[in-house]
């Protein structure tokens, strides 16, 4: 009967211990984390009861003037006499690590580096499985030890995109082989993810370079575009997968801060350069001051008190270049621009991105940022695409127009030349033989000399009406005073012209002359009008055109149809406001008038 008794116990004992050693230990409560690093905090004698206590897992942040690198430690028991084939699993710690077991290290992956220090290659998520030496546990008080990154310099924030520390998942002592299952499907997640992010990048600087460059033509946001897409694939060079398979063509932590740096400015500048709404002056103020900050945080030799200083001034110029990115995207849905709820979407998803590794869960393993990069690099593509669909439906329509309006120039020219210039040339012919076969030659002669005159003048209103040969000849100020005394002469009506001293180049000034002569003539024509009121000025880089006139008006409602029926005079308009890289706003009722405000940058037209 005894015997019997102690086979039992015997038998609990063992499944006891077989359960102990089969089910998992997670380590979860009361972590501790202190910023700095020395050799005695790998050592269990260690007294770090001051430590601060921390959530695991959960993001590590970087503070001013705060070390770089920081411990880890935890202590727990562990009541089990089967010690073989035991392991520590780490289901995500970001960057480096070296790790310690009751003072003895069993692992690490990837280097641990002091401030400002971007020369080395390490994991971003990568799980961690070390095996744990026989018979090093004990039943009490085991001190896990683990030494990590939290950021690359000593300044508030300045951490790798993604956070560092134990950031999800679980911290686990168990079977190795169980473990290394886990290990095996964790990685093979990343590898897909980050293949898929990089092929998804590689394909979208593809399509930019060889799509989008024959189709678009040289625009003036594209190579802020290809910078844009060239550097978030350079980001793409500090993936897991590059670390586990060595790619190493260059330093990962490099090529992840490089990339961070230098994408809030060639983000503004990629909206800027498709409205130019800031003077270029400024704008270059504002590229030597990024462009010093990127070059001290990122050169070796220089001391880390101004490495601080530049990282928060780029920070505040960061800040800023992605409001502004914002804010032109908003400014493109305003205007109505082609594209433009794309590249809003796109500029929104990315920004949050950025930001929302903080969030309470993260997704896809804290890749937050590839996510909403991807997102907003589609986006713009898209954007584009939409403008492509936009030209090739309205192609056939614009090579119509194109048609009809030079058969109605021609049409124009024939009948001015036949019923104007023509007709005088005619006279003039008769009046000469009259006075070859008369005696009264000097009547004739006359005659000959004022038919003449007539079709010099017709000949000058016919080039004006090509070519406005007075803006080659005056500023546009002087040009717009002229055409405006010539209007009152030809029409009889009242015009009131206020133009601010302004430079522009000839282009802009031909087509600000030509919306000037639509818009008059439409008042006069269409309105009625009896008088019209134009101011040309500038303002804070931008050049405001108003003409503002008595007429009949119309309904605001029927613009559209206005727009598409035909009247190459509006179509004309908006070309030309379109090469300025304007907007018009056109204020009317009936009865009321008319009233057509006109904005485009000064810095110049399109290409």
């Amino acid at each position: 009967m005894i015997n019997c008794i102690k086979a039992c116990l015997f038998i609990t004992l063992l499944i006891g211990n077989s359960f102990a050693v089969a089910n998992d230990v997670q380590l979860k409560n009361n972590w501790l984390f202190q910023h700095g690093d020395s050799p005695d905090w790998s050592q269990p004698s260690f007294d770090d009861k001051p430590w601060e206590t921390v959530e695991v897992p959960k993001l590590l942040f970087q503070g001013h003037n705060t070390p770089v690198k920081g411990w880890y430690r935890i202590h727990f028991d562990f009541q089990t006499s089967n010690q073989q084939n035991l392991a520590l699993f780490i289901e995500t710690i970001r960057h480096g690590d070296e790790t310690w077991l009751n003072g003895t290290r069993i692992g690490g992956l990837g280097e641990t580096y002091n401030a400002w220090d971007f020369l080395h290659t390490n994991p971003q998520s990568l799980p961690r499985l070390y095996k744990i030496p026989d018979q090093l546990l004990q039943p009490q008080n085991n001190v896990l030890a683990i030494k990590t990154n939290v950021g690359f310099g000593a300044a508030w924030g300045a951490m790798f995109p993604g956070g560092a520390g134990i950031t999800k998942g679980q911290v686990v002592i168990g079977q190795y082989d169980a473990l290394l299952e886990k290990v095996h499907k964790t990685t093979l997640k990343i590898i897909t993810l980050d293949t898929v992010f990089a092929v998804l990048g590689v394909i979208e600087f593809v399509i930019i370079i060889v799509l989008l460059k024959t189709a678009l033509g040289p625009v003036p946001e594209f190579k802020w575009l290809l910078a844009c897409s060239f550097f978030l694939l350079l980001g793409a060079a500090a993936h897991d997968i590059n670390y586990i398979y060595s790619i190493k063509f260059i330093s990962a932590n490099l090529a992840m801060v490089t990339a961070m740096l230098v994408l809030p400015y060639t983000t503004a500048m990629y909206f800027w350069s498709q409205y130019r709404d800031i003077p270029g002056k400024l704008i270059t103020v504002f590229s030597v001051i990024w462009a010093v900050n990127v070059a001290v945080i990122l050169l070796p030799n220089i001391s880390f008190e101004l490495k601080n200083l530049c990282w928060y001034l780029w920070n505040l110029q960061a800040v800023a270049f992605f409001f502004y990115a914002i804010y032109a995207a908003f400014k493109g849905l305003i205007y109505k621009r082609i594209g433009a709820y794309a590249q809003f979407f796109g500029i929104i998803i990315y920004v949050f991105s950025i930001r929302s590794q903080w969030l309470p869960d993260d997704f896809f393993g804290h890749r937050n940022i590839q996510f909403g990069s991807i997102i907003y690099r589609y986006a713009l593509l898209f954007a584009y695409f939409q403008q492509l669909t936009h030209i090739r439906m309205d192609f056939k329509k614009l090579s119509i127009r194109i048609v009809d309006i030079t058969d109605n120039v021609r049409h124009s020219i024939a009948r001015e030349l036949h019923d104007g210039i023509g007709q005088h040339l005619a006279s003039a012919k008769l009046q000469t033989n009259l006075a070859l076969h008369t005696e009264d030659k000097d009547k004739h002669l006359e005659y000959v000399k004022a038919e003449l005159e007539r079709a010099v003048q017709g000949l000058r209103r016919l080039i004006n009406g090509l070519h406005p040969v007075i803006i080659d000849q005056t500023p546009i100020k002087g040009a717009l005073e002229t055409e405006c005394k010539n209007i009152e002469k030809i029409y009889g009506i009242s015009t009131q012209l206020n133009v601010t001293d302004i430079d522009l180049d000839k282009r802009t000034e031909i087509h600000v002359f030509r919306i000037f002569q639509e818009c008059v003539a439409n008042a006069i024509k269409h309105g009625l009008a009896r008088q019209v009121e134009i101011q040309l000025a500038t303002k804070k880089g931008y050049v405001f055109l108003s003409i503002k006139d008595d007429g009949v008006g119309f309904n605001n409602n029927v613009k559209q149809e206005y727009r598409d029926d035909g009247g190459y005079g509006f179509v004309s308009l908006q070309e030309r406001i379109t090469l300025l890289n304007g907007h018009i706003d056109i204020t009317s009722n009936q009865g009321t008038g008319c009233h057509i405000q006109i904005k485009f940058p000064a810095a110049g037209i399109a290409a």
